[in-house]
């Protein structure tokens, strides 16, 4: 009995290395894929901050009461030079009820952009609640005071 409980394991134990060879004799988990080659600029995935900007322009104006669009477009706003704009799309996204670290940041942000220290404290603070350990937040509230 214990040969045959044996000569079953054995059995298993085969079987189970056979199925994890592939065809070509190696260890099917163990191949490492081939690295896709990168794609040319043209053929970029990613969108420029551009295109980002016109789309999230036209999932607002499909619907002003998406905040996260609100927020996403007034953060690209402020971050390719446009403050004021970006700032408008932040404060709607509040008011539609975003609440999060990220847009007191970019709002502290363009309120630094457009010589406004005094409003620039209050939302890196309020940043700064959200996210105590925040360095960027942190080295911003320093520059202010």
């Amino acid at each position: 009995m214990r040969r045959l409980f044996i000569a079953i394991f054995a059995a298993v134990l085969a079987t189970a290395a056979v199925a994890a060879v592939g065809p070509s004799g190696t260890q099917a988990f163990a191949r490492p894929k081939a690295p896709s080659p990168s794609p040319s600029p043209s053929q970029s995935p990613t969108p420029t901050p551009e295109e980002r900007i016109a789309t999230l322009r036209q999932t607002v104006k499909d619907n002003p009461n998406d905040s996260g669009a609100h927020a996403d477009l007034g953060q690209l706003l402020v971050e390719q030079g446009d403050p004021q704009g970006g700032r408008d799309q932040l404060e709607t996204a509040i008011g539609l009820g975003a609440d999060d670290e990220r847009i007191w940041f970019y709002l502290g942000s363009a309120d630094m952009a457009l010589n406004d220290p005094t409003d620039a404290a209050v939302h890196f603070e309020k940043a700064g609640l959200a996210d105590p350990s925040n360095v960027a937040v942190l080295a911003n509230l320093v520059d202010i005071y």
